[in-house]
């Protein structure tokens, strides 16, 4: 969580602010300190290349944590890595003595925050056991969670005739069991830009509900911002699925935009070469575009310097 605060002292932002004032943070920053407003400078350009940088590793970190569980890094959770321990005995100054200055933050300077509106963290900072002890114990669940699912997977075939079993077997073989055997939905499959309700409708509860992703037994579902943008069908476990429209696709490429799924060779030869390239965004100056597993699940265009997308 110490990343997160140093995210959003970045951002000029407080923890557990809203989706909202993430992204005007953002564009305001980049703005500000955009390479173009520097054209004549060499070392000023360069400075500010290197801020967007940050700004926009601190705004890729919480825009994360918001997809994988649905809101930013709140207070509460800052205070755990952020609070003193309760029998920290800060030295308190001496009466009538000057208080000593206090150090500026250099992240501050560095993106042109105020010192005054950043939490600075405790001048001693304490060992709370608390963090670790979660670390561990989310280990652990995942640890037997996977041994479970293999088990479950890798289990022969029962030779016990005898017909009673226990709630968890009933448990496990609904978890397990192929969408075959679940009851059918005649005329009625899930595609990419559905959300998790319709899949859930169509397919039923997954085997293992991850981060961004549903197990079918050996088939997946992936998704971002709770909406369908692909998955891996095994026949052994089949999906209920219909590809994305053909005649969706030509209308893209006859009106000359790109849209959720359009791939990257796509969006470069609609866009052009992006200022910044990672594996899972492009910015095009004050707009970008971002990937999963190569194709487009959203975007964010600016007025200024739009995008030719549409949802």
């Amino acid at each position: 969580m110490s990343d997160y605060i140093d995210d959003y002292r970045l951002l000029g932002l407080a923890p557990g602010c809203g989706l909202q004032a993430l992204k005007t943070a953002r564009r305001r920053l980049i703005k500000i300190w955009h390479p173009d407003r520097f054209p004549n400078c060499g070392d000023e350009k360069r400075s500010a290349e290197e801020r967007i940088k940050l700004v926009n590793a601190a705004f890729d970190r919480l825009i994360e944590h918001h997809r994988a569980f649905g809101s930013l890094p709140s207070a509460a959770s800052a205070a755990v890595k952020s609070t003193p321990a309760p029998n920290a005995n800060p030295k308190t100054p001496a009466a009538g003595s000057a208080p000593r200055a206090q150090r500026s933050d250099p992240t501050a300077d560095r993106i042109g925050v105020p010192h005054d509106s950043i939490d600075r963290p405790p001048t001693t900072p304490s060992r709370n056991p608390i963090p670790w002890l979660i670390v561990f114990a989310a280990i652990a669940f995942l640890s037997e969670s996977i041994v479970s699912d293999w088990i479950r997977v890798n289990r022969p075939p029962s030779e016990d005739t005898d017909n009673s079993k226990s709630v968890t077997d009933e448990h496990d073989e609904s978890l397990s069991r192929s969408p075959q055997s679940a009851p059918s939905v005649p005329d009625k499959n899930f595609t990419v830009g559905d959300t998790i309700d319709d899949v859930y409708a169509v397919q039923g509860p997954p085997s293992i509900a991850g981060r961004g992703v549903w197990h079918y037994g050996k088939s997946k579902v992936y998704f971002a911002d709770g909406s369908v943008t692909a998955w891996e069908n095994n026949p052994e476990n089949p999906l209920h699925v219909t590809p994305p429209s053909v005649s969706r696709a030509q209308t893209a490429t006859e009106n000359r935009i790109f849209m959720i799924g359009s791939t990257k060779a796509e969006v470069r030869a609609l866009q052009g070469t992006p200022l910044v390239e990672t594996e899972e965004s492009w910015d095009y100056g004050l707009s970008k575009v971002y990937f999963r597993d190569g194709r487009v699940v959203d975007w964010e265009s600016s007025t200024t310097q739009p995008l030719k997308a549409r949802k």
